[in-house]
């Protein structure tokens, strides 16, 4: 019988394909999963792990603020489903020993854990239906940085 906890992920890259369209790359070392995402995720997403700061807050920083302000922390992202071709993310919040699930598009749920730090998991059985091995990843360039600028693909 697999495993059903979800596997903690590291995000591998953040691409654009040719036809200009983002994917951002999840994985271990033994799996990969890519979802393509909207260009203004990415960017968010890119931003992130690029730990640029800008002198008024983005969409992300501020729900990640505003959250802090009234007393809740983010404690993970899930991908938790793959249903047809949308991922699902499940975003756990806290509050002290009160905690709740926030339903959340999985590209949302990344940039927010990556700006409040907190870890993002795949559900197993989203692998299984959407597995990518790494040696087939799409050739893609990244996207460009806020200032124009192309950023350099992460890896885990």
């Amino acid at each position: 019988m697999a495993a059903r906890t979800p596997v903690r992920v590291r995000i591998k890259k953040v691409m654009k394909d040719a036809q200009e369209r983002t994917l951002v790359v999840l994985g271990t070392p033994k799996r990969t999963l890519g979802i393509w995402i909207g260009p203004a995720e990415g960017q968010a997403i890119s931003v992130a792990l690029e730990g640029m700061r800008f002198p008024r807050p983005m969409t992300h920083d501020l729900l990640v603020g505003a959250l802090a302000e009234v007393g809740w922390e983010i404690e993970k992202l899930v991908v938790g489903d793959l249903r047809e071709t949308t991922f699902y993310g499940e975003l756990h919040v806290r509050s002290g020993s009160r905690r709740k699930v926030l339903d959340c598009r999985p590209s949302d749920g990344i940039a927010l854990a990556l700006r409040a730090k907190a870890p993002i998991y795949v559900a197993p059985h989203v692998f299984e239906a959407a597995l990518t091995p790494p040696a087939q990843e799409p050739a893609a360039k990244p996207p460009a940085t806020r200032s124009g600028r192309r950023s350099r693909p992460t890896s885990a």
